[in-house]
């Protein structure tokens, strides 16, 4: 690729650039002395960290690790977020997010203190099902993009080229990605596909694809912030699409998945569970209040057995949704945040794994699908029996269906009846797989996400990102933002607004 950059690695170096850059002054701060707290009657902590996703543990993590005195509430009863995972028999799988790109920087060393490997996905990773039948290879590519290979060739340079700019300016600062970038910010990545006359089947299997990772069409996603992942799903003039390790050439690193064999809730589970005490599971947080003449924050939660809870912190993390920070923190913010918070629109999804004695699909891990309720299909136990040295003959299949909607505010499939979903995917992938499944299949799990992915729509950087760039809170109260749709809408974008949350505490200290 153009100036050596990666499809996949972009957003690793993000978190590593901000890893060192935000930080340095948290290290330099926390290793001077500080007087412990002394609770007086009812508990009190340095930092509340309102959220147990990938945000939330990170930023609890982090400032543990640094000797900060934190307290992590989560409503759930296990820490994970979108990236919570389901037990089979022994058997894991992923509820939501299943897979990364190479890990680096702070989230490589998020992995390293959970004291777990992230694995390569294993070859064949990607596959595609389209005009009724199972395509690999050339083939694929031949689909997508049509012609000779000399037209495919010039076609993708020109996607390429473009694509990449954005990326770029992505990865070198996703808040302020320079000016000449910004201006795709208002544009949508349909119209830009438009103006450089990708050919409709790419344009369909892309928007498949924005709409299983982001879960919006293309026509709802920003140019400048969809442009990454569109870059990397842009197939080879002569190989596969999003399938680097099935082709004749060898892998780059920073083009390969990455996941866990746990799958990747094992690492915010991991890094909750070594807060001990600290990080309470079952807590939903229903009221947060600041007491500014004895600059403490008032937070109240109830436990899962419906027990009333308070604790006092000096300073305080909201790392859930935007609609949930909005509701808690209303009249603490500053109204251009608060506008801000409101102005996120998030896309719903639904995953379904389908549990049975033999894999139902084996032709690669990620199948992508065209024309059908789903979008992918992925292969949940193969990574795992790798792992654990279980003979391909003799693993269970469980098989994640992952739904998003027809566009973002789509919310049929999350509210649709349990018998009826069911019944139109097995319909689909009865087609995709040519057999009758719904008999081989001995049980399922239904897992709904009402915010699921918050949506970078077009002029989300004026809107959204750029007003929370300002302090949170009025008269100086130490409240800070973290989550996905405060950085980029992915486990890395996460991680690195947990870091950039993390910075403006210790400034402020």
């Amino acid at each position: 690729m153009e100036g050596g950059m990666s499809r996949r690695g972009f957003l690793g170096r993000v978190a590593a650039a901000l890893g060192a850059w935000l930080l340095e002054p948290v290290r330099r701060a926390l290793g001077r002395e500080r007087e412990r707290l002394r609770p007086e009657g009812e508990p009190e902590c340095e930092v509340a960290v309102v959220g147990g996703g990938f945000a939330g543990v990170a930023a609890a993590a982090l400032l543990a690790g640094e000797d900060y005195d934190v307290v992590l509430l989560e409503k759930e009863a296990v820490a994970g977020g979108r990236a919570r995972a389901g037990v089979r028999d022994g058997w894991q799988y992923a509820r939501g997010v299943s897979y990364i790109g190479r890990p680096e920087g702070t989230l490589r060393r998020l992995f390293q203190l959970a004291k777990l490997e992230p694995v390569r996905v294993p070859p064949p990773v990607g596959a595609l099902f389209a005009g009724g039948q199972l395509l690999r290879g050339r083939a694929a590519v031949e689909y997508l993009l049509g012609g000779e290979p000399g037209a495919r060739r010039r076609r993708l340079e020109r996607l390429d080229e473009r694509l990449g700019q954005l990326a770029r300016a992505v990865e070198r600062d996703p808040w302020q990605p320079g000016r000449r970038a910004l201006r795709h910010d208002r544009t949508s990545l349909a119209e830009l596909l438009g103006r450089l006359e990708a050919p409709a089947p790419l344009v369909r299997y892309l928007d498949g694809q924005m709409r299983g990772i982001f879960g919006a069409s293309l026509a709802e996603l920003s140019a400048l912030y969809a442009a990454p992942e569109a870059y990397f799903e842009l197939p080879e003039a002569d190989e596969p699409p999003g399938d680097p390790g099935a082709a004749e050439r060898p892998e780059h690193p920073d083009d390969a998945l990455y996941t866990l064999p746990e799958t990747l809730g094992e690492l915010p589970r991991r890094l909750g569970a070594r807060l001990g005490e600290r990080a309470r599971l079952g807590a939903e947080v229903r009221e947060l209040r600041w007491d500014a003449e004895a600059r403490r924050f008032g937070v109240h939660w109830v436990e899962s057995g419906g027990e009333q809870r308070r604790l006092r912190a000096r300073a305080v993390v909201l790392a859930v949704p935007a609609p949930v920070a909005l509701a808690l923190a209303r009249e603490l913010l500053v109204p251009e945040v608060a506008g801000a918070l409101a102005r996120v629109r998030y896309a719903p999804y639904v995953t379904v794994n389908l549990f049975s004695p033999r894999p139902l699909m084996t032709a690669a891990w990620d199948l992508s699908c065209l024309d059908t309720a789903f979008t992918d299909l992925y292969d949940a136990t193969r990574v795992q029996a790798r792992a654990r040295g279980v003979p391909e003959a003799e693993r269970p299949g469980i098989l994640g269906v992952y739904v998003p909607g027809a566009h973002a505010a789509d919310r049929s499939w999350v509210e649709m009846e349990e018998g009826r979903l069911l019944a139109r995917l097995f319909a689909d992938l009865e087609r995709v797989l040519g057999r009758q499944v719904r008999h081989e299949v001995e049980g399922w799990d239904v897992a709904r996400f009402g915010l699921a992915f918050p949506v970078f729509y077009p002029g989300y950087h004026a809107e959204v990102l750029g007003p929370l760039a300002a302090p949170a809170a009025r008269a100086g109260a130490p409240l800070y933002l973290a989550g996905d749709y405060a950085c980029y809408p992915t486990v890395e974008g996460a991680v690195a607004s947990a870091e950039r949350a993390a910075e403006a505490l210790d400034e402020a200290w």
